[in-house]
């Protein structure tokens, strides 16, 4: 696969601050007909309690002031996050639900024959934030910097193995970016759910995996999981020590674990400036930025079109990847 540059599909810093900016002078904004006029149905296409639902209602509890109407969660998991999000596609776009899409979203359209909706099903609200993913060996590996891994990887074919939460998740194709670009070999082992990944990497018996810093960071915190490299274009200053890809010689394989609302499409205009109003409000109060920091995450609010636009670039991205590959839904 031709190689992407990342800068295109990353959001600008300078963009960045700039609807931060915006979002701290928007009024609470309320659309025509008084909406909204009773609570909003937000669905979560994964279940509760991870750490993705833990972030989705921070800040979901910082735009119910902002909208004058409680946010009530509904978790629907399974399929990879397809069944929540068919079950937003096929509801009323009349703003009392909405979607939390992820990177899984732009990854299952080319995983799935029929993932039960399109990206043409949705119209964006905004971006939240991402979680930059980090790669990382268990604590009794005896690879100490990316520079000894990539080393073994390329001298080793076949030797070394990585471990995901299954075929076509963000863990399994971040990898995969990073081995057709730098020409390294390690073979797949996909589990049934993340935490089994990290346990037999931990144990020693897989020798390494790649997954969003949220979600892994109290793994490496507590020194069972080493982090020997991230994917952002700067070091988290939680976890200074840990260099980027960047720095080690592997530009270009910035992969995100990101996420942020839609609402069906057809959804009124004004209903969506409302719900985006909201939105980028609560991601740019420093209290909610410090919350999601400390769970690994980078508050990245955005406007309706820039998260538009970014959608249609990962699903290329992705697409493109997992066409290459030739990578199936386990």
């Amino acid at each position: 696969m031709p190689a992407t540059d990342s800068r295109a599909l990353a959001f600008s810093r300078r963009r960045l601050l700039q609807a931060a900016g915006a979002a701290c002078v928007v009024p609470a904004a309320f659309a025509q007909d008084g909406y909204p006029s009773k609570s909003i149905n937000l669905i979560v296409p994964f279940a509760a309690g991870g750490t993705t639902d833990v972030v989705v209602r921070a800040i979901a509890q910082a735009m119910t002031p902002r909208l004058g109407k409680p946010i009530v969660i509904e978790n629907v998991p399974g399929a990879g996050a397809n069944i929540g999000a068919a079950k937003a596609a096929a509801s009323a776009p009349d703003g009392y639900t909405v979607l939390l899409m992820s990177t899984a979203h732009t990854i299952n359209p080319a995983m799935y024959s029929k993932p039960g909706y399109t990206q043409d099903s949705f119209a964006p609200v905004g971006s939240i934030g991402a979680s930059p993913c980090w790669l990382f060996v268990g604590e009794k590996s005896p690879f100490k910097t990316m520079q000894e891994l990539v080393a073994a990887l390329k001298a080793n074919p076949g030797k070394y193995t990585y471990g995901s939460g299954g075929s076509g998740t963000t863990a399994h194709l971040a990898v995969e970016l990073l081995k057709r670009r730098y020409g390294l070999h390690a073979t797949h082992i996909p589990y049934k759910a993340s935490p089994q990944a990290f346990t037999d990497i931990i144990a020693g018996t897989v020798d390494f995996g790649m997954n969003p810093v949220t979600g892994t960071d109290a793994l490496v915190k507590s020194g069972r999981l080493r982090a020997l490299a991230i994917g952002s274009d700067a070091r988290m200053p939680a976890f200074a020590d840990v260099p980027t890809l960047t720095e080690v010689g592997l530009p270009g394989v910035d992969v995100l674990g990101w996420f942020g609302l839609v609402v069906p499409k057809g959804t009124p205009a004004p209903i969506v400036a409302t719900l985006e109003a909201a939105l980028r409000q609560a991601a740019s109060d420093p209290g909610v930025r410090a919350s999601l920091a400390g769970m690994g995450t980078i508050a990245r609010p955005s406007s309706k079109e820039e998260f538009g636009k970014f959608i249609q670039a990962e699903t290329g991205r992705w697409s493109d990847l997992v066409a290459a590959i030739g990578a199936k839904a386990d």
